[in-house]
């Protein structure tokens, strides 16, 4: 039950420790939201080399925000994640400059819509600027977003449901200026795309 609202929060964690794809301080090195009905609104939120803002609770809420160059280790420490939780809204926000992804899902799920997302993947040539993979999301919403302007090098998406991602909606999203507009790997069930 906290709120930060009207917030600047710049260069909010570096490190130089490059082994493996993610690490617990790259992960929670920002802002860490760790627990249920919390909110993030009106507030800049911007440079990390890995996540700007996670998300392990249910009920929370990233409204208004901008959301900017993180993820400079191009990991699984994208600019947003969702990495457990129930019911988490992210709306409203741009969210943009990422090194790899600019929002992950790993688990749970929740409604991400009317953002701007953008500029991601400057740094890695697998991914997208919103990426899942493994996981049931729960009948997640995605929608009336703007995904656009992909980087990666070798394969640029917008929006890519890797192996496993089961249980999402995506719908009335503006998808353009990437290699792939959506990207829908196998096995996967459950996915209903229309009206992009």
């Amino acid at each position: 039950n906290n709120i930060l609202d009207g917030i600047q929060a710049d260069y909010v964690y570096f490190s130089n420790y490059s082994q493996n794809t993610t690490n617990a301080d790259q992960l929670n090195g920002g802002i860490s939201i760790v627990g249920n009905n919390n909110e993030i609104k009106n507030s800049k939120i911007g440079y990390s080399s890995g996540t700007l803002i996670n998300i392990d609770g249910s009920s929370n809420r990233i409204v208004n925000n901008v959301i900017h160059n993180g993820s400079y280790m191009a990991s699984y420490d994208p600019l947003v994640k969702l990495t457990s939780g129930t019911g988490n809204l992210i709306s409203y926000n741009e969210i943009r400059d990422s090194g790899r992804f600019n929002l992950y899902w790993r688990s749970g799920s929740g409604e991400i819509s009317y953002n701007d997302i953008s500029n991601g993947m400057w740094l890695s040539r697998d991914g997208a600027l919103i990426y899942s993979w493994g996981l049931d999301m729960g009948n997640s919403d995605i929608h009336h977003n703007l995904i656009h302007d992909s980087k990666g090098t070798d394969m640029s998406v917008g929006l890519y449901f890797d192996n496993y991602a089961n249980n999402v909606v995506a719908h009335h999203n503006v998808i353009y200026n990437n290699d792939v507009g959506i990207q829908m790997n196998t096995p996967g069930n459950y996915r209903l795309i229309y009206n992009n």
